[in-house]
Formats: structure tokens, C-alpha cells, sequence
């Protein structure tokens, strides 16, 4: 072998290696494969930009991870990086949001503590059932039943994260009871069913009083309290005294007042009206959503 063709076999050996370190810069974006670390400004520049960008990029991917998994709402850019990286997993998230916001919903219209573990404890059994469907269906495969057990898990930390800031507020301290309900509304009822009584009572003593003065006068004799041919006057006895109407009245309102100002009483209005209000604005979503599509 002459030695210019030990020269063209080396120089040829040279510019393949020179190639494919060259080949895998571009594959890898790393200009320091070759462990020389002098690039120059504007090689370093977009090297560092690029580091920079995937650097946070991973940041975000991370911290959405962890947000979903704690059952934390996105930011608008953080659902803007799904929706640019991950078009499937923001669908998703987007619905899952949605899912929440009626959840929020519910809770706000429950009008006792015990509703609201209602709506708790069936959202959480109807996403126990979801993962057993999908944990049974042999259709699905494994990779892709890991993914929506994944999914189920995170609407239900969402729920739960809901639960707790609902909890949080003090509107559910505010609601009464079922027991506290019942008893507040019993005692309104045997306050307003007395209330009836005695203004009834009243009117009947009232028309009874006029039907004797009228016969009285009709009768020439006078109406002075007169009592037996003596014609001395006496007091009413003891004892048979009663209450003028106008006051017999007033006793069976005290009565109905005091059963609407008990504690109990009051946070069963409050509840009530609470739960009206919102069950308001979801009609009036619902009338607004049907507006826009007969239009």
C-alpha cells in the first residue's frame, strides 16, 4: 500500500468521524459532544435559549402533574401547554373542569350537611365503578387502563379539593342537620297550626260578643253590666276573664316568631334560600345556553 493511499484512507477516516459527530450535534442539539466547549456567541446563545425553554418546559409539565394528582385547578397557561404538547390531555382536563364546576354546583344547593355528604359519597362511588369497569374490560389494554384509572383518580381529587374549600368557606357549617331540619320545621308548624287556633278562636269570641250586644239591644234592656233583678253591678269573676281578641292574636304570632328565630329554624331559611338562588342561575344558565341555540 503506497503511502498516498495510507494518506486518502486516513484523511477519508477523518472527515466520516468529523461527519457523524457533526450528525449527532444536529440529532441532539448538544455542540459540546465532541468536549469542545468554545462556541461561538450566537451557537451559545440558542444553546442556552434552548436549555432554557426545555428547562421550563419540564418545570410546567411537572407542576401540572402534581396539580392534577392533588386535585388542583390548572392556570390559563398551563392549560394553554396542554393544549399545544398534550391536545389529548388537555380535552380532557377541560371536560374534568367542567365535571367540577357542576359538582360546585351541587354543593351549593344542598340544604343540610347530610345532602352534601350525599353528593360527596356519589360522585366518589360512580368513579369506584368506573375503575372496576375499566379494570374488567379485557378490550382495554394495559397502558391505556393505567391512563384512565389515572384520569378517574384526578376528578375525584378534584371533587375532593372542591369538598374542602366548600368546607373551608363555612357555608357548610352554615346548613343545618337532617335532624336540625325536622325539628325546626315541627316546631314552625305547631307554631303557625297554634297562631291559626287562636286567631280563630279570637274571631269567634269577637262574633259571639256583637251577636249578644245585638240581642241585648234589640231587647230594650242596657247594656251596663247589670246582674240579676238587683241591680247591683259586679266585676267578672275570677277566673273567667279572657284575653281580648286583638291580644289572643299577638300571642299565637310571639309563639310562630319564636319558632322561626331558633337557631335551627334559621339555618334551615338560610340553606333554603341559598339553594334557590342557585338553583336560579342554573335555570337562567339553562334558559341563556337554549336562547343562543334557537338563534
Amino acid at each position: 500500500m503506497s503511502f498516498l493511499t495510507v494518506q486518502s484512507i486516513s484523511s477519508y477516516t477523518r472527515n466520516m468521524e468529523m461527519q457523524l459527530k457533526w450528525q449527532k450535534k444536529k440529532s441532539t442539539n448538544d455542540f459540546h459532544a465532541d468536549g469542545n466547549t468554545k462556541l461561538d456567541p450566537v451557537r451559545r446563545q440558542a444553546e442556552e435559549i434552548r436549555q432554557s425553554q426545555n428547562d421550563r418546559s419540564a418545570k410546567l409539565k411537572s407542576q401540572i402533574d402534581l396539580k392534577l394528582q392533588s386535585g388542583q385547578r390548572l392556570t390559563s397557561e398551563e392549560m394553554q401547554y396542554l393544549e399545544a404538547h398534550e391536545p389529548e390531555k388537555y380535552r380532557y382536563v377541560k371536560s374534568m373542569q367542567a365535571e367540577q364546576d357542576s359538582y360546585e354546583r351541587e354543593l351549593k344547593r344542598c340544604k343540610t350537611k347530610d345532602e352534601v355528604q350525599k353528593v360527596k359519597m356519589e360522585h366518589t362511588a360512580a368513579s369506584l365503578s368506573a375503575v372496576n369497569t375499566i379494570m374488567h374490560d379485557p378490550a382495554i389494554p394495559e397502558e391505556k387502563k393505567f391512563e384512565l384509572v389515572m384520569r378517574e383518580h384526578y376528578k375525584n381529587q378534584a371533587f375532593q379539593e372542591s369538598t374542602r374549600e366548600f368546607v373551608e368557606s363555612g357555608k357548610y357549617a352554615k346548613l343545618p342537620t337532617e335532624e336540625e331540619r325536622e325539628k325546626a320545621e315541627k316546631e314552625l308548624k305547631e307554631a303557625k297550626e297554634k297562631e291559626l287556633h287562636i286567631e280563630d278562636t279570637a274571631k269567634k269570641i269577637e262574633e259571639a260578643a256583637e251577636n249578644g250586644e245585638g240581642k241585648e239591644n234589640s231587647g230594650g234592656v242596657k247594656n251596663d253590666g247589670a246582674a240579676g233583678s238587683s241591680g247591683t253591678t259586679e266585676g267578672p269573676r275570677p277566673g273567667t276573664a279572657k284575653p281580648a281578641p286583638d291580644e289572643a292574636e299577638d300571642v299565637g304570632k310571639i309563639e310562630r316568631l319564636k319558632a322561626e328565630l331558633t337557631p335551627e329554624a334559621q339555618k334551615v331559611k338560610r340553606a333554603r334560600a341559598r339553594a334557590a338562588y342557585q338553583q336560579s342561575e342554573l335555570d337562567l344558565g339553562s334558559s341563556q345556553i337554549l336562547d343562543i341555540k334557537v338563534k
